[in-house]
Order: structure tokens, then C-alpha cells, then sequence
């Protein structure tokens, strides 16, 4: 399983700039994007990132693919949440469709109250607005998470640290951030491991004990992440971490990270006007 925060070893133009100047670009892209209310620019940014993370990944395409499921899994999510359930809807701000009126829902158990009780008793209905504006968020989100992982893709995790310990955030949090990270494709590795390991042994995942079988699978893996995370604190410990280091390797920046920068500021001047 590809981890979904893993360096991509390779030398390009990206690779050799400085982390500082790859986190200000990232910072300020993912400000303008959030803030910006241009689809057709923010659309056209998307697309630019997508043939970029293809070329940086030119023979290491199942790179992208935990990636890919992600934007498409969220995109449908917000789209379809946005779709039926626009806040604005409630407000009475915007036209709407009814695809099932309130006393049709009160006749279907269990569901019926709950879609109600989500729509505030209007039923279940459908908004043109509420599926633009998941569409934008949508894309806004793919953005941005595009623009972030070709940091990551590009930067190793040690000098992203080391850059945002020179910028004087403290050293404890960042490695704490990044272990967190880390720790995300681990504990579904982990699980899916045990899952494989109790199908093996017979355990049979009916409805019926399904809240039974999902909880034992679920201990076994915390008591399994719990063991990897104190050999991982025995070797930062080893390794004299929280100990003033004795030597860094040197970040400087060049004309190629003040170029990027400048990119940046161009980039996130053109979406917020």
C-alpha cells in the first residue's frame, strides 16, 4: 500500500528548490484558491496541477491513485451533500425541487424521520445552486490538495521540518504533525491486515455479529499501532531527539525559489481578482 504522504526520489526543476519557498507556495495557492470565487480560473489552475503531478510522476503513476480515489470520493460527497441539503435551502433563499414531500417521508420508517429531521421538515428536495456550489467546493478542494501534494512529492519530510523549524515553529510540533500523517496510511494498513488475518482464522462477518466481529478487529489494531509507536518513541529516543542537534544541513534560498514565489504571487493574484 502506497503511503498517502511518501517523497517521490527523483531530480527535477521542483526538487532542487528550497522547502521554504515550495511551503510559501503552497500557502499562498491554497489562500487564493479558498478565497477566490472564479471557477473557469480556479478549473483552469486544477488542470495545470493535474498534467504537472503526471509529469513529476512519469513511471510511478499508482503513486496518484490513494490520491485520486480520495478526490473523487470527497468530490461526491460534497457534491451530492451540497445537492440535497444547500443551507440556503432552509433559508428559503434559493428555488428548489421537491423529489419527496414531507408526508410522503413520514410514511417510511426510520429513514423517513431522519431525512425530516435533517431537512428541517421540508422533505427530501434538490437545489441547482446547491449543486454549483458543491461543484466549486469540489474543485476547490481538489485544488488545493494537488498543490499541497506537490510539495510533499517534492520535498523530503526532513527538510520540511528543518524549514519549519527555521521559520520558529518548535520542533516537538513538527514532528508530532508528521508522525500523525505517517500514522494515517499505517492504521489502515494495520486494520486491513488484521481483517485478512481473522478471515484466515474463520471469522465470519455476518450483520448479525457484525458489531461484535468490527470491534475485536478494531482493538487488535490499536494494541498492534500502540506497540509500533513505542519502538518509534525507544528510537527517537535513541536517536537524541529533543537534543540540540550538532549540525543541519544548510537551506538557502536561490533565484529559482524567489522565481517560484513570484509565480505564486502572479497565480494568486489572477484568482482573486
Amino acid at each position: 500500500m502506497y503511503e498517502l504522504v511518501q517523497y517521490l526520489p527523483k531530480v527535477t526543476y521542483l526538487h532542487k528548490l528550497s522547502p521554504i519557498s515550495k511551503l510559501a507556495f503552497a500557502l499562498m495557492l491554497s489562500l487564493s484558491i479558498a478565497l477566490s470565487r472564479n471557477v473557469m480560473r480556479i478549473l483552469s489552475l486544477l488542470i495545470s496541477l493535474t498534467f504537472l503531478l503526471l509529469w513529476l510522476c512519469s513511471g510511478e503513476r499508482n503513486i496518484l491513485k490513494p490520491y485520486l480515489r480520495l478526490i473523487l470520493f470527497s468530490s461526491l460527497i460534497m457534491i451530492t451533500s451540497q445537492s440535497f441539503f444547500y443551507w440556503r435551502i432552509f433559508l428559503d433563499n434559493v428555488g428548489y425541487v421537491t423529489l419527496l414531500a414531507p408526508t410522503t417521508l413520514r410514511k417510511v420508517p426510520i429513514l423517513g424521520h431522519i431525512i425530516l429531521f435533517l431537512t428541517y421538515g421540508k422533505g427530501l428536495v434538490f437545489s441547482y445552486d446547491g449543486l454549483k456550489y458543491g461543484l466549486l467546493v469540489s474543485i476547490k478542494f481538489s485544488s488545493m490538495l494537488l498543490t499541497n501534494l506537490i510539495v510533499l512529492l517534492t520535498t523530503r519530510p526532513g527538510d520540511i521540518a528543518r524549514s519549519l523549524a527555521k521559520l520558529g515553529v518548535p520542533r516537538g510540533l513538527i514532528q508530532l504533525a508528521l508522525i500523525a500523517i505517517k500514522f494515517i496510511p499505517l492504521s489502515i494498513e494495520e486494520f486491513l491486515l488484521t481483517y485478512r488475518i481473522a478471515k484466515m482464522r474463520g471469522m465470519e462477518f455476518k450483520m448479525t455479529k457484525l458489531h461484535k466481529n468490527l470491534s475485536m478487529l478494531l482493538k487488535a489494531s490499536t494494541i498492534s499501532l500502540i506497540r509500533r509507536a513505542k519502538l518509534m518513541a525507544i528510537a527517537l529516543e535513541m536517536k537524541g531527539f529533543s537534543i540540540s542537534a550538532s549540525h543541519y544541513r544548510k537551506i538557502a534560498l536561490k533565484k529559482g525559489d524567489l522565481m517560484l514565489v513570484l509565480f505564486a504571487i502572479v497565480v494568486s493574484t489572477l484568482l482573486l481578482i
